[in-house]
């Protein structure tokens, strides 16, 4: 008797078991969670060969991505920044716009750096790719008024 009942619930033991491997194994059916992942994102502006000493870096979500909060931090004396969003210090997976911005979150007019350079303040017309589990350091590069510059090597 019990040999014809395994023919019987055979479907349902197998689904027992698909559910149970799914609910073990993130990821499956790509719903890991990993959308809601967020990410420490972290790094330095330039203009010219010099970092940058003031301003606010903004991430803007590209159309693509529309629906990701927009992130920004403080630019520091030597350059770096970390971005907050207003759910905390870290942010969704995804690629972003940079934008740097004056202290008072003006993105009109420009900046001279310590060597007297002159940069552009707004969008740099850089992305950023935030990944997922990813290292996300960046380092970008300010426009001058000659148009985009190339990024000063080393660091």
């Amino acid at each position: 008797m019990s040999m014809n009942l395994i023919p019987k619930y055979q479907h349902a033991i197998a689904l027992g078991l698909a559910t149970c491997v799914c609910v073990l194994i993130p990821g499956c059916f790509g719903s890991s969670g990993s959308t809601n992942q967020r990410e420490l994102v972290q790094g330095i502006i330039f203009c010219g060969r010099v970092p940058l000493s003031e301003g606010v870096v903004r991430f803007e979500p590209d159309d693509q991505h529309a629906a990701l909060p927009v992130a920004s931090g403080d630019i520091q004396s030597n350059g770096e920044f970390q971005l907050e969003t207003d759910q905390g210090s870290d942010l969704l997976p995804g690629r972003y716009r940079v934008i740097v911005t004056d202290a008072t979150g003006s993105s009109e007019g420009e900046i001279r750096n310590r060597a007297g350079q002159v940069c552009l303040y707004g969008d740099t017309g850089q992305t950023a790719q935030v990944i997922a589990g990813g290292v996300n350091q960046f380092r970008f590069a300010m426009a001058g008024p000659e148009g985009p510059r190339d990024m000063p090597e080393g660091e």
